[in-house]
This record gives structure tokens, sequence and C-alpha cells, in this order.
């Protein structure tokens, strides 16, 4: 009888291991992928709805997943990184939000973390900022993953810098 028993408990158990094992299996994976892109960018007002003012529109270039036109907006921002005791005034902290929108199709949106630093002349000299992927439509709905996004000025409204990270698509 404890052998029949046993018998029954390791049948349930190997069936319910094989249940859930199929519905992993039907379950989608995520493919990631590496960026290392190039991008030119220029402040504009067109399409900003940014409180501050503050957008960038330029292109991604040398990626082939996500080369193509994208656009900044900056919604937030607060001096001296929002630490005035250590940090100078020209140090700004803001957040707002990337749009990419790929030649191949689909947009990609995320979260903009970073920092700017200003020159005397009051013109944004460099960023740096941690991207985090939101989401998007078409390919890269769903996607997820993070982008490090860093420039510097070529002009007082133009930049150039670069792009790298990961994202990763059901």
């Amino acid at each position: 009888m404890k052998r029949l028993v046993f018998v029954v408990l390791a049948a349930c158990l190997l069936s319910a291991m094989g249940s859930n094992t199929a519905v992993e299996a039907t379950r989608p994976t995520a493919k990631c992928f590496d960026v290392d892109a190039d991008f030119t960018s220029e402040l504009t007002t067109e399409g900003c709805t940014s409180p501050l003012g503050l957008c960038a529109s330029g292109v991604i270039k040398h990626d082939p997943l996500i080369k193509g036109p994208m656009f900044v907006s900056i919604n937030d921002g607060a001096a001296s990184a929002g630490m005035p005791a250590s940090e100078p005034e020209s140090v700004l902290s803001v957040s707002g939000e990337r749009i990419l929108r790929p030649r191949r199709g689909g947009t990609l949106s995320a979260h903009v973390v970073g920092i700017g630093i200003f020159g005397a002349s009051g013109h944004l000299t460099m960023f740096d900022e941690l991207n985090l992927i939101t989401g998007g439509t078409g390919r890269f709905a769903g996607a997820t993953g993070t982008l490090h996004v860093a420039g510097r000025a070529t002009s007082p409204t133009t930049f150039a810098g670069e792009m790298s990270g990961t994202i990763c698509m059901r």
C-alpha cells in the first residue's frame, strides 16, 4: 500500500512538473539585441510639449535595429543635479521621454533620466542619460531594456553622441 501511495504521489508530481513545462513552453521568450549607435540631434520647438521647452529631434545611425529618426522631450529638471551642496548649478538633473522611429518600422519608447552640463554661455555642453525602455509599437510592442546615451554639443543647438545598451523584444 505504501508503495502504491508513493507511485501515485510521484506520478502526480511528475504530471505537475510536465504541466508547468508545457505552460512555459507556450510563453514567448524575449530575444535581446545589443545596441551600438551614433546619433546627431538638434534642439527644436516643433512638436515640443516640454514644460521646460527643451526638446530635440535627431537621427540614429549605424545600428540596424534602431537607426532612424528620434525625438526627446525633457519634462522635468532640477539645478545642481539635486545635490546643491556638492554640484554647481551648471549641472541639471533631467527626466523625460525619448521616442525612436526605426526605419524598419514600429516605435520604441524610453523614459530618460540623466544629467546635463551647461557652460558659461548658458548652453548645454554635454549630457549623459540612462534610458529605460518602456515599450513601443509594432515589432517593439512590449519591449524592455536600457540604453546609455551620451552626447556633446557641436554648436549651441546641435549635438552628437553615442547610444549603447540592450533591447529585448518578445
